[in-house]
């Protein structure tokens, strides 16, 4: 694939064409097959209106001038249809594109920063940056990871993931964030 976005970009325009013109005829029957207008969409984020994670893998592998010319237009039309979305930036050779997807109308960026690179504490400073140009972020962490990074990163620009043993400890936190908020 890489060699034909060289040698073959009539071959990646036809082929992203004809992949961008499924993508509505496959979610809306996916959505009205699951009542999702009745029921609401839920893919780790829930809407009434249409909600998913998108992401382009691929991205990490090519540049700024490539992903603008074909992922850019596919992420915007998936956008459009899906009205809810976060994007999954996958791993760090894809932080070249940190501009160009906050310039797309995503709800929130959830960066996994890859095997061994650490956690959402470790990155951030990303995390801030990807606030400053106007988004949201998705943060993983330990309860004490999410209280340091709430302490850094704007409230009404996140939202975070992480795991407690019980209620208790659940309630807990929900009343640290009320406080802390």
């Amino acid at each position: 694939m890489i060699w034909r976005l060289l040698d073959r970009p009539d071959v990646i325009d036809r082929a992203m064409s004809d992949a961008r013109a499924i993508f509505p005829q496959v979610w809306k029957p996916v959505a009205d097959a699951a009542r999702m207008d009745e029921l609401g969409y839920c893919h780790g984020i829930y809407s009434m209106e249409g909600a998913a994670y998108l992401q382009c893998d691929f991205c990490c592998m090519i540049g700024p001038e490539v992903f603008r010319r074909w992922v850019m237009p596919a992420l915007e039309e998936e956008v459009a249809a899906v009205r809810h979305s976060v994007y999954h930036w996958d791993g760090p050779g894809a932080l070249v594109h940190i501009d160009d997807l906050c310039s797309l109308d995503f709800h929130a960026l959830s960066y996994v920063p890859g095997a061994g690179r650490g956690g959402h504490y470790e990155h951030l400073e990303l995390l801030k940056q990807v606030q400053q140009k106007g988004k949201a972020v998705q943060a993983w962490g330990s309860v004490d990871e999410i209280k340091a990074m709430h302490r850094e990163l704007r409230p009404e620009k996140v939202f975070y993931c992480t795991g407690v043993a019980n209620r208790a400890e659940g309630e807990a936190l929900l009343d640290w964030f009320a406080r802390n908020s």
